[in-house]
Order: C-alpha cells, then structure tokens, then sequence
C-alpha cells in the first residue's frame, strides 16, 4: 500500500467573496493508502489490524455567505 494521499482542489470565488464554487477529488490516485497497522501476538491468537483511507472520491461544493 502506498503512504501518502494526493488530494487536488480547485476554488473560485468572487470578487466580494459571497460566493465559491469548489471541486475537489480525494485520494486522486486511487491507491490503497494505509492509515495505520497493528500487529499482536500470534500466540495470543491477536489478528493484524489494519485500516485504510477512503476510496478516490470527488465533487463539488457551492457556497455562500451574506
């Protein structure tokens, strides 16, 4: 797995910043990415845990503020 995450965004925003427009994709690269690992004892009978970061995700974001 790989160990670090690329994430992309792009904003606009107006002149009187009222208003944005965002996209963005997580995780661009859509690589397995690797938060954390642990290992217990094997003869203890503990599993390895592992988790990940999410899958490749995108949007985009409108907003607004007065």
């Amino acid at each position: 797995p790989w160990f670090g995450n690329l994430q992309v965004r792009m904003r606009w925003e107006n002149l009187e910043n009222t208003l944005f427009v965002e996209g963005f994709v997580e995780n661009a690269t859509g690589q397995n990415v690797r938060n954390n690992r642990s290992v217990g004892s094997a003869i203890l009978g503990t599993p390895i845990y592992a988790s990940f970061q999410p899958p490749r995700t995108w949007g985009i974001r409108i907003g607004a503020s007065y």
